[in-house]
């Protein structure tokens, strides 16, 4: 059973040799996709590793870039994984005796999170699954991965108790580097989702929904059980609902641009 990896990076000179070493002798083939010119040695650390590279024009956002980064896969089966990811030996091995269970064609692991040296010890965290990681190419629904929208791939997702850990290059505690991304990502949002016509209709009511949808996406992990981490677990609480609070607030400052006749 042969794999490829498919990786979206952005200069990431820092972590992408450690995610590139977990792969190496696991997978059969290394796709990366660089979202804009390259500034640093990244590029040339995945060639030592083999990579088969790709550079594209930079849109600030993975998703689109994964898309296009499968269709360069050309083996069956695909694991995607980012630059500050990198994969356990209990998954190394479970990917080299992998043996598909019938009709199974997608597959979960665990998501450690890590920030700095901080790890989260919580049951939420050590047993919080991620995205889909590994699955069949031929079995993807919807190629076309629009902004924050996850993989939709046929029949059941199976999860893996084996673990993919975490381990951005800064800290994750650092509230203005948080907050930095959270708006960047929740603009992001937000103007995808006015040119699609998921936010519509009239703007001032964005601003109160805001404050709704960012209560719930605080209180999804929290009731989970991320408040057993104390203050790492609400701050990450926190800043998972923040991006939803900077879309709502960008969608209200578009739509009332939009609904008063001026271009976005």
């Amino acid at each position: 059973m042969k794999i490829s990896a498919c990786l979206v990076i952005h200069n990431e000179e820092k972590v992408i040799e450690r995610c590139l070493e977990s792969l190496y002798g696991v997978v059969d083939e290394i796709i990366v996709v660089h979202d804009g010119p390259c500034s640093d040695r990244s590029l040339d650390i995945c060639r030592e590793y083999g990579a088969k590279v790709f550079i594209e024009p930079h849109l600030g956002e993975a998703e689109p870039h994964k898309a296009y980064s499968y269709t360069k896969a050309s083996n069956e089966w695909i694991f995607e994984i980012d630059a500050d990811e990198y994969i356990s030996t209990e998954l190394r091995l479970w990917l080299r005796r992998f043996n598909q269970q019938l009709g199974v064609y997608s597959y979960r692991f665990i998501w450690r999170q890590h920030y700095g040296e901080i790890r989260y010890t919580s049951h939420f965290f050590r047993t919080l699954y991620g995205k889909v990681a590994f699955f069949r190419k031929d079995k993807i629904l919807d190629l076309r991965r629009e902004l924050y929208t996850p993989l939709q791939i046929e029949g059941p997702t199976l999860r893996i108790p084996l673990i993919i850990e975490h381990k951005p290059a800064y800290n994750g505690y650092v509230p203005w580097k948080v907050i930095s991304k959270n708006r960047h990502r929740g603009s992001l949002m937000a103007k995808h989702f006015v040119e699609h016509g998921i936010f519509r209709g009239p703007a001032w009511a964005y601003l109160p929904k805001g404050l709704l949808v960012y209560f719930i996406e605080f209180m999804r992990p929290m009731s989970r059980g991320a408040f057993l981490d104390g203050y790492r677990g609400v701050f990450y609480s926190l800043s998972y609902a923040n991006t939803f609070l900077f879309a709502y607030y960008y969608g209200w400052k578009l739509l009332r641009k939009k609904n008063s006749g001026l271009t976005p």
